[in-house]
């Protein structure tokens, strides 16, 4: 994976403050504002010791950073700042000439949305990373937002005008924390090709036969591989681990909540016993169901999604009849067993 995609980057600083709110003097806090859809609202402050929440009508601040000609990536949050230039063939040998220079560029910006009514949250966080303080905002808020939609109807909190982390102070004032998203310059990646023979191959086998499979069975392939599509979408951990888990389930688990047939279709296509990946699989079952049903912070680990990722893509291979050694081997070794048949 690392070799598929540049090092990234990303840029932070502060909006809103001043002398007497200098910035690492708050409160750590996640602030989130909802307009309504053309309803009235009453103006109400309410306070709890580590929440606020304001409605009624007036303003709201907002800021972020853009990120210069960068372009988006499939994964959310993720940018890549392309070169430009071309690729020339000579014989067996092809190189990379590049026609210009592209920079890093952060651009902050901030404005000030007015005359809306509008409903501001703002809840004091203990997590240290951003990503997880707005992991912890969006989950401990979730009860107070269904509660007042359920009673007061969807257009309560209808748009969101702006979401994001920094700092609140005794007298109500917030320093906005800014933080860009993931930005990879594409020029450190080393040159790769697809031959005509790989492709033509590729579209000979592997495509033809997929093709070639009856209605009923495409449809079946449809569904995991769509959670397995969705995951690679996403920025949060546990949203992916999650949907990476739904293809799992899809595959071997269509009739049953027990994972035996996941062991059993591992050890008979990778070697090994069931019961010698019965940890393997353990590991990410319990995971799961921690993850749904527990009652403990909702996160997860880059290296646990990694690890499922390559479970998952090793079941999808084998579903879509791709051999590849280097994913048996690797998920061997994730099982405790030995690299190899």
């Amino acid at each position: 994976m690392a070799d598929d995609f540049p090092d990234f980057l990303k840029a932070s600083g502060w909006q809103d403050t001043d002398e007497e709110h200098p910035p690492g003097q708050g409160v750590p806090s996640y602030r989130v504002v909802y307009k309504t859809l053309k309803t009235h609202l009453p103006e109400v402050r309410m306070n709890w010791p580590n929440l606020v929440m304001r409605t009624g009508y007036g303003s709201a601040k907002r800021g972020g950073m853009r990120l210069g000609e960068a372009l988006p990536m499939r994964r959310k949050g993720h940018w890549l700042l392309p070169p430009p230039g071309k690729t020339v063939v000579d014989g067996t040998k092809m190189t990379f000439h590049p026609s210009g220079v592209t920079n890093f560029e952060f651009h902050a910006w901030e404005e000030e949305v007015k005359e809306l009514f509008l409903v501001e949250l703002v809840l004091h966080t203990t997590e240290t990373r951003p990503d997880r303080r707005l992991a912890e905002g969006r989950s401990r808020l979730a009860s107070l937002k269904t509660l007042v939609e359920l009673a007061f109807g969807p257009r309560l909190l209808g748009a969101l005008v702006s979401e994001g982390l920094g700092e609140l102070f005794p007298d109500g004032h917030f320093n906005r924390s800014l933080e860009s998203d993931r930005v990879g310059n594409e020029y450190e990646l080393d040159l790769a090709a697809i031959t005509r023979d790989q492709f033509s191959a590729w579209t000979s086998t592997t495509l033809a036969k997929h093709v070639q499979r009856p209605l009923v069975e495409l449809q079946r392939l449809s569904l995991p591989c769509d959670w397995y599509w969705r995951s690679t979408q996403t920025a949060d951990l546990v949203t992916e681990y999650l949907e990476l888990w739904f293809t799992v389930e899809v595959i071997a688990m269509p009739d049953t909540t027990n994972v035996r047939p996941v062991r059993e279709r591992l050890a008979a296509a990778f070697g090994g016993t069931e019961a010698e990946w019965r940890d393997f699989v353990g590991r990410h079952a319990g995971r799961r169901d921690k993850l749904v049903h527990g009652n403990a912070k909702r996160e997860v680990e880059e290296r646990e999604v990694e690890s499922l990722r390559d479970f998952v893509q090793g079941l999808l291979e084998l579903e879509l009849g791709i051999h590849n050694d280097e994913r048996r081997d690797s998920l061997r070794r994730r099982a405790g067993l030995s690299a190899g048949t």
